[in-house]
């Protein structure tokens, strides 16, 4: 694809692309901020366009502070989007960093390394909502207030991890994660939230003005300590295990520990509706090498399901995949040649019985988002790296016209199948033949039916997005790093 970024959505008046490795000028193919032509990081969109705009942040690994917000006061009635996989890292020292002033929306980033939050510290002005964000506060800030939210404050489908509220103000939590966090004071609402048993929560009860009561639905994990103060609190009572029309049973979370926040067949939330919608149900496969050093090879059984059970061969690789010294799996674009790192599974068992929805593909480990190379091998020059930005040149490196790059983006494609038992080598036993079809990490996987285009792929239509269902699946993870195929 020719700009890396799959949300389309181009309106010159509202709506910006954002890449770290934007173009400096116009180069004459669109105007500045659009997908051709996007602007070089999220702080130049917030000092540059006007109140209400959107901000599209494409893939990639942006600090906090410096190339991603900027200044003192966060962002001022912005709305910003994650296009892909986009991780955001703090200092790993600062508590309540100003994070949203005023009438803003964060959807889809996941905020890691930070000594803690201010999700607003402006009281007045309309609601600030964060939707699908994981949260994650380094465990040595945990036992301290580290975070605060002033006035309306939306959460819904977040995680939080380790978050200490000093203050939780007017804040709502709508089918929330809460793992090892605490707010003893009261938040104004929580619904099909679930607590878990290092978690210190607050709740006013009680409805208002016709409202379902604040606490409502939850899941107040049993094997929470409540002589410790762990469990819910509603309004200033003692901490318990029961939330009004809710339940304390174990969640059968995948690895949150992996951040898998997905859960297994036979979760309690699944049928209560408890937790981000975005993982309600899926099965996280982690690629592991067979040894340091080693390349991964067809045959090897390296691709294991992390909640436990059979791993899974490989029946293809190409590129350069090789084991890590931590028993990791490292996929790397290549130097020397454009096109994909590609990796390719035997059949997976999704489902067993009836056909059940792919409803999450997460990627897990570490990402370099930082790397990447041109789409053509004669535009690299391996002598003359960037080490301070990892191989991906500034913006101020490309000249008015010039084509530049953005990180290597990493994508799956995969076939399905409603059968019991599907044939790898009959084309007839899968729902698109022996196409496969290009869908996005750490996203419900959607597709056109009249096209196969998946939700990887910039034309993917929206509006025509159709879930997949199914018993079996075969998948194929690559790393793109050409863009003008």
């Amino acid at each position: 694809m020719a700009d890396n970024f799959r949300l389309l959505q181009e309106d010159p008046n509202r709506v910006f692309y954002i890449s770290k490795t934007g173009l400096a000028g116009d180069n004459g193919l669109a105007y500045r901020g659009s997908r051709l032509n996007p602007l070089p990081g999220v702080a130049e969109f917030l000092v540059s366009t006007p109140d209400g705009s959107v901000g599209v942040v494409g893939t990639g690994q942006y600090a906090w502070g410096t190339n991603f917000a900027g200044g003192n006061y966060g962002t001022i009635n912005h709305d910003l989007v994650a296009d892909g996989t986009v991780r955001i890292f703090g200092d790993g020292r600062t508590r309540f960093p100003a994070f949203v002033c005023a009438s803003a929306r964060l959807t889809g980033f996941t905020f890691e390394q930070f000594g803690g939050f201010n999700f607003r510290y402006y009281y007045y002005s309309n609601p600030i909502t964060y939707s699908q964000c994981v949260f994650k506060v380094l465990p040595e800030f945990a036992d301290q207030p580290n975070s605060s939210a002033d006035g309306l404050v939306a959460f819904d489908d977040c995680v939080f991890v380790n978050v200490h509220f000093a203050r939780a103000g007017e804040s709502t939590f709508t089918r929330c994660l809460f793992l090892n966090c605490t707010f003893d004071n009261p938040a104004y609402a929580a619904r099909y939230c679930y607590f878990d048993a290092t978690t210190r929560g607050a709740v006013l009860d009680g409805p208002r003005q016709g409202e379902q009561p604040s606490a409502w639905g939850n899941n107040v994990d049993p094997r929470a300590d409540l002589a410790q103060g762990y469990g819910l609190r509603l309004n200033a009572g003692t901490p318990g295990y029961a939330s009004p029309g809710g339940i304390s049973a174990d969640p059968l979370l995948n690895a949150p520990a992996a951040d898998d926040f997905s859960v297994r067949a036979g979760s309690p939330h699944l049928a209560a509706g408890i937790g981000p919608r975005q993982w309600q149900q899926a099965a996280t496969y982690l690629v592991q090498a067979p040894a340091a050093g080693q390349l991964a090879e067809a045959g090897n059984t390296s691709f294991a399901p992390v909640g436990g059970g059979a791993a899974v061969g490989l029946l293809g690789t190409s590129g350069p995949l090789e084991g890590t010294q931590a028993g990791t799996l490292a996929i790397r674009p290549s130097a020397e040649a454009s096109g994909p790192v590609r990796l390719r599974t035997d059949r997976i068992r999704h489902s067993l019985g009836l056909p059940r929805e792919l409803s999450y593909m997460q990627a897990l480990g570490a990402t370099n988002f930082n790397a990447s190379y041109p789409a053509l091998e004669s535009q690299v020059n391996p002598n003359a790296p960037e080490v301070f930005n990892n191989n991906v040149l500034a913006a101020s490196t490309y000249p008015a016209g010039a084509a530049g790059r953005n990180p290597a983006r990493l994508s799956y494609r995969l076939r399905w199948s409603t059968l019991p038992s599907p044939r790898l080598d009959h084309p007839e036993d899968w729902a698109t033949g022996t196409e496969l079809v290009e869908c996005e990490w750490n996203a419900r996987p959607l597709y056109n039916p009249a096209t196969n285009v998946g939700n990887g792929r910039p034309e993917f239509v929206a509006a025509e997005g159709r879930p997949i269902i199914c018993t079996w699946y075969q998948l194929e993870v690559s790393l793109t790093n050409t863009y003008f195929r």
